[in-house]
């Protein structure tokens, strides 16, 4: 089977052996563009033989929309142009906006059209929860918060919201609500015979976007009037119903490239999601290859996989960790073991890249080094190439926010050496192997979603790698929430400092933690945020996402050679996961089957980066305080007050302390004109004590 592929693969090459370069071209942009902002396009030309003037323009509705126009002179050319999108209104049943580029010169004349969509609303919708548990007879208190895409509080109007209980009956309906600095506050009460289970508060906007929470509503927290001695043995709590788990970092978890070494980054947390050093994790390979690790500081364990000699199409990786300490497992306790499957990355020519980064979070605005490593070919270098150029594209929140170019002098480099006489058939010695890195900035307000593609156009094909960068989550309004005193009496009085920009419209949430315990969901937070901008990417993008016809012809085959294509990934794939078009006359994509519907299932596929796969894994918080106190009363919420922020820049707020003995965890969101959404970034703690 790899016999009939090397073959299939050098008659095509065959074909490019002796022949002079041709001009070759790339255009990219991203693939939903916005009406009335900026966006940048980038573009590639190489072996011209004469100037060209380049238009580029959408077709809207009928009508082209000149973005802009440019000279390319008679040289390799890298650059990128800012253009503005044009503000024309189209609807859903409108074609959708094509944008072509045309360069024209004496001889040469390039045309490449490709589909875009239009994306006028950008604006994030979220819903805070008073308390994520209700019992029957409560009052539920809620607010809807409106962004735009920079984060800043917008009045947005909503035709209705509406409460839908348990067995889907609606119990509660507002019409025509209008935000005032970006909030609508709710309340309704719940019927003391109010159905046990879940409800959902439904947001609908005119033109149909939904939003949607839930919270439960359950019996719990009875009053008790006499004192009881109580001892209780922890079996299987549902938010605590987890032993020590190793998991596969989602950012480290590249393509397979034969030639270039595989790395996987893992992490070991215990039972409360915390971190755990200086432990042994296992590491298997292909089910027979044990390697044991031992984590950092930080509970993680890195390996790297040697593929000098690898030739199966996919390596399958297990990572387990044996608790030293238990002796048999509870059926109700996770599994601590982990699993990938790694699927090889498709080229014509066995030339690869592959970009390393940090498993770390990236600070906004700082400068990082990213390494790239890289494996070129006989086939993929040609004839007497002495310097290739590397290029890299920044996708951030579907904008192309840094690009670059950086050239290699491959004559100077070592050959790859590797051990096969298959290999040293195929002449592959002259394989030539390097690195380098790229020096990023990372954009200065949070992202939840940083792509770096570095790619190069050899003559026979484009090759590329990917890298999703894990950014942290910052946001550009700094605030601060903090009690006069760590405890106090019930029914004493203790101030609550806030600090804000000025004019500043800020949300309190002061709670009872013991009910974060059993579900903190509908929490504003820096996590929820990063859930809500991805959800909405890919909800978008399925729904407007129209799939290229494949350019290269389908091929004929029989029984098992199928698998040779068809879950590969490929440069194609790769442009398409940062969010890109990608128009070029060299070879992109991968062969596909003829009537391989998978071809174009793949591409929906690709769009969930596997970041997000374990969002709700990871909502557990670890600083939650543990609850030891018998209570004899659950007042759950002590406040859910909203408090305008002064000229000052910090407010104070009086109250009064429950009675109650409770560990309370107060936080608050602010949103503020000028810099947008602000959010604490700790909880500030309370002891109310009888």
């Amino acid at each position: 089977m790899f016999l009939r592929r090397f073959l299939c693969w050098v008659s095509i090459l065959g074909l490019i052996g002796g022949v002079a370069a041709k001009p070759q071209y790339a255009f990219s942009v991203p693939f939903v563009l916005t009406p009335g902002e900026n966006t940048i396009a980038c573009m590639n030309f190489l072996n011209l033989d004469e100037p060209l003037h380049l238009h580029v323009y959408l077709a809207i509705k009928g009508t082209n929309h000149t973005v802009f126009t440019d000279e390319i002179p008679a040289r390799d050319t890298f650059r990128c142009k800012e253009f503005q999108v044009p503000d024309v209104e189209i609807n859903e049943y409108s074609e959708p906006p094509v944008i072509t580029m045309v360069a024209t010169g004496q001889e040469l004349v390039i045309v490449k059209h490709r589909t875009v969509a239009f994306n006028r609303n950008n604006n994030i919708y979220l819903v805070q929860l008073d308390t994520p548990i209700h019992r029957p007879g409560h009052k539920v208190q809620f607010r809807v918060i409106s962004l735009d895409s920079q984060f800043r509080p917008v009045n947005e109007e909503y035709s209705t919201v509406n409460i839908i209980g348990p067995s889907g009956t609606p119990l509660a309906e507002w019409h025509n609500l209008t935000a005032e600095h970006g909030v609508v506050p709710l309340d309704f009460p719940l019927p003391n015979d109010a159905p046990l289970g879940s409800y959902n508060i439904l947001v609908r906007k005119p033109k149909h976007h939904v939003t949607v929470n839930q919270f439960k509503v359950k019996e719990y927290g009875h009053y008790v009037d006499q004192k009881l001695n109580i001892t209780v043995k922890e079996e299987a709590p549902e938010t605590l119903a987890h032993s020590p788990k190793v998991t596969f970092d989602p950012e480290v978890l590249p393509s397979l490239k034969p030639g270039i070494p595989y790395v996987v980054g893992m992490t070991l947390r215990d039972r409360e999601l915390k971190p755990m050093k200086n432990e042994v994790i296992e590491l298997q390979i292909d089910y027979n290859n044990v390697h044991n690790l031992t984590t950092d500081a930080e509970g993680k364990a890195q390996y790297e996989i040697d593929m000098a000699t690898y030739e199966r199409p996919y390596l399958f990786i297990t990572a387990n960790y044996k608790d030293p300490g238990e002796e048999s497992r509870p059926e109700w306790l996770d599994d601590p073991l982990d699993y990938i499957m790694a699927e090889r990355f498709y080229s014509l020519t066995g030339s690869y890249i592959q970009v390393d980064y940090p498993q770390k979070e990236l600070s906004c605005g700082k400068t990082y080094d990213i390494p790239v490593r890289y494996l070129l070919s006989p086939e993929g270098l040609g004839g007497g190439i002495r310097n290739i150029s590397f290029y890299f594209l920044m996708v951030s929140r579907g904008k192309i926010v840094s690009s670059g170019e950086h050239s290699v002098d491959v004559s100077d480099k070592l050959p790859c050496l590797r051990a096969t006489e298959q290999d040293k058939n195929m002449d592959v010695n002259i394989t030539r192997c390097g690195n380098f890195s790229l020096s990023l900035t990372m954009p200065s307000q949070y992202s939840p979603s940083i792509n770096i593609v570095v790619y190069s156009m050899l003559q026979a094909e484009v090759i590329t790698g990917i890298a999703h960068l894990n950014m942290e989550k910052c946001l550009k309004h700094q605030v601060s929430l903090s009690f006069s005193a760590s405890d106090g009496a019930p029914g004493s009085d203790v101030y609550l400092m806030l600090k804000a920009d000025p004019g500043s419209l800020c949300g309190l949430q002061i709670i009872d933690s013991s009910i974060l315990l059993h579900n903190n969901k509908g929490q504003i937070t820096a996590e929820e945020l990063e859930y809500a901008l991805y959800n909405q990417e890919i909800e978008f993008m399925e729904n407007h996402l129209v799939p290229e016809e494949p350019e290269t012809p389908c091929i004929e085959v029989n029984g098992s050679d199928s698998v040779l294509f068809y879950r590969e990934g490929s440069a194609y794939f790769d442009f398409q996961n940062a969010g890109l078009i990608f128009a070029t006359n060299t070879s992109l994509q991968r062969p596909w089957i003829c009537g391989d519907t998978g071809y174009f299932l793949r591409q929906r596929m690709m769009l969930h980066n596997t970041k997000y796969k374990k969002h709700h894994y990871n909502t557990f918080r670890e600083q939650f305080p543990k609850v030891t106190k018998l209570k004899y009363a659950f007042p759950e919420i002590w406040s859910f007050d909203v408090v305008m922020v002064g000229e000052s820049g910090s407010a104070s707020v009086t109250l009064r302390v429950p009675d109650t003995s409770s560990q309370w965890q107060a936080s608050m969101f602010c949103l503020s004109e000028e810099s947008g959404l602000g959010i604490t970034n700790y909880p500030s703690n309370f002891t109310s004590t009888l």
